[in-house]
Formats: C-alpha cells, sequence, structure tokens
C-alpha cells in the first residue's frame, strides 16, 4: 500500500449518538467529550454508581430490551440500601422477644416454642439492659454434651448501633464481626429496636421464608388481587407509596409506617374490624389490632370514578 493510499483512506466511523441527537451528525464519544468538558468547568462530579445503575435500567427499558421484573425490583432495592438507616428497617422495641438472663431451660423451651426464632436476646429484667443473645444451634450443641443449662456459657456478644447508622455501615460491621445481631440504641441509652443480618439481606432480595414462617412472620405486602393487598401495619410509608403508586405522607408529620399513619389520621388506634378512609382512594379495613396499636390492615384501591357515597357523621 503506497502512502498515498493510506493518505486516502478515510477515518474509522465513531459509533453513531443515540436519543435525541440521532441524525444530527454528532457521533457518541463527541457528546462524551463534550459532556466531559461541561462536568469540568461546572465542576460536577462524574456519575455516581447509583446514577450510572438508574440510567443502565432507563436505557435498557427504552431500548425495548425487557428485564426481568425480580431482577428490576432487586436492583432498585440496592440503589434505595445505601440511601436507608438503621431506623428506617428496624424491628420496634415493642415488637422483640427477649429472655431473661435468669430463665431456666423449661422457659426458655416455652419461649422458643411459642417465637422458633434463631436468636434471642438476652436482658437482665428489662431490652435497657441487653446482655447478649444466645444461637439456638449453640444452645442444642451445649446441652446434647451432657451439660446442664447455663445461659453464661452460650450468650453471645451482640452489637449495639444507633438508628441514623446507614444500612451500609452496619452490613460491613455485622461481616467484619462476624455478628448477626445488632440492638438498636436511642440517645439516652435505652433499646428502641432490633436488627439480623437477615433484615438486610431482605432489603436487597426480598423476604426471606422459611419452613418455620407459616403462622407467624407474615409479609410486611401481600397483593391479594388487583386492587387489595394485605399489609402489615409495619410497613414502610415511602414503600408503600412506590407499591400504590400513591402519595399517603403529609410534610411535617411524624411517623414512617402504616399503622402509624392510620393511628395518626384517626388521633387514636382504631379497633379490629374498623375501616377507614383516605383522601388517595383508598380504604384501610383493620384486620388486626390490640389495644396499643394495629398489626394488620387490608388495604382497597378505590376507583376515582367511583361516585361519591354519602358518609354518615
Amino acid at each position: 500500500m503506497s502512502p498515498d493510499d493510506t493518505n486516502n483512506q478515510e477515518p474509522p466511523k465513531e459509533p453513531p449518538a443515540s436519543g435525541a441527537w440521532r441524525g444530527t451528525g454528532v457521533s457518541a464519544s463527541r457528546l462524551k467529550t463534550v459532556a466531559g468538558k461541561v462536568r469540568s468547568i461546572l465542576k460536577i462530579r462524574p456519575l455516581s454508581l447509583k446514577e450510572s445503575l438508574e440510567e443502565a435500567i432507563i436505557e435498557q427499558e427504552a431500548s425495548g430490551e425487557t428485564i426481568d421484573p425480580e431482577e428490576k425490583e432487586m436492583l432498585q432495592n440496592v440503589l434505595q440500601f445505601g440511601e436507608r438507616t438503621v431506623g428506617d428497617i428496624m424491628i420496634p422495641r415493642s415488637d422483640i422477644i427477649f429472655m431473661q438472663d435468669n430463665f431456666t431451660l423449661p422457659e426458655l423451651q416455652k419461649l422458643l416454642a411459642q417465637h422458633p426464632h434463631t436468636r434471642i436476646p438476652v436482658c437482665k429484667e428489662t431490652l435497657d439492659h441487653v446482655r447478649g443473645f444466645i444461637h439456638v444451634k449453640d444452645l442444642i450443641a451445649f446441652i446434647s454434651n451432657g451439660n446442664s443449662f447455663n445461659v453464661e456459657k452460650i450468650v453471645r456478644k451482640a452489637l449495639y448501633v444507633p438508628p441514623s447508622m446507614p444500612l451500609n455501615d452496619l452490613l460491613v460491621q455485622m461481616k467484619n464481626t462476624r455478628t448477626h445481631m445488632a440492638m438498636v440504641i436511642d440517645e439516652y441509652g435505652g433499646t428502641c429496636g432490633l436488627l439480623t443480618m437477615e433484615n438486610l439481606v431482605e432489603e436487597i432480595v426480598g423476604e426471606i421464608r422459611d419452613e418455620h414462617d407459616d403462622g407467624m412472620g407474615e409479609p410486611f405486602l401481600n397483593q391479594i388481587s388487583k386492587n387489595v393487598y394485605d399489609a402489615s401495619a409495619r410497613v414502610n410509608i415511602t414503600d408503600l407509596e412506590e407499591k400504590l403508586a400513591v402519595k399517603l405522607s403529609k410534610p411535617g408529620v411524624d411517623y414512617d409506617t402504616l399503622g402509624g399513619m392510620i393511628a395518626a389520621q384517626l388521633g387514636r388506634v382504631p379497633s379490629k374490624g374498623e375501616v377507614v378512609k383516605h383522601p388517595a382512594h383508598l380504604e384501610f379495613e383493620i384486620v388486626d389490632a390490640d389495644s396499643r396499636r394495629v398489626l394488620r390492615v387490608l388495604i382497597r384501591k378505590q376507583s376515582r370514578r367511583a361516585k361519591k357515597t354519602p358518609q354518615s357523621a
């Protein structure tokens, strides 16, 4: 090939731009170069991993390529995970099952029969004095070796974290310490909640249910039909808004859960069987409740075109 032939060769073509720029003659690489210079001039940082993932999901859907619903939900959960704190997903104090440090073996066996958890916090009198937790595996191994029951021999150390701790930080701390249970302590030193490694994993992959979950620990939100949902009163309001595509929360309100929102709307704890209407065209039927709190709710989405029926005062 002669030098003249080389000089007459056309330079390799750059990949065309996509989207609104297609057909303008501007190449994708040129756009990237310009975008980089604009970021440099305006001191805009490069896209974060979160922004890149969000952009990738949008671009893939725009191109007509389908994303498996479960995979999409998991990716979105990963994006939200880094924005959440311990206080957002912790098991509240009122729902914590614990044992006293002076329990006898029959008392512990009765507790585990009623609440078959793998790990149980060990407390001295109240939840504000947590000594650690026991693992059922340790209990079985200890007793199987012919030892008489002694909680001091099998109690493990728990982590103690504030509700403001980011979930990412807690996950790293749990991995580094190989501890799967964390007690959430408020600013006054009292216990306000509990989190396990399983809770963290469920924030990404969704609810994990095993053979011991039947009859206890119902799912936070279960779609029964097109417009009907069975929900735990502990379901997060933000999650519920996303699932139902409605706006529920109001500025300046002090609640994070469905049960808290219903109680705030009524100014009291509703009774079992009571039906509460919400301006977002929703109807909440209280399926289960006690004197202190709502436990489970049936949610019905009302048609916006439905005629309003007169309500009794």
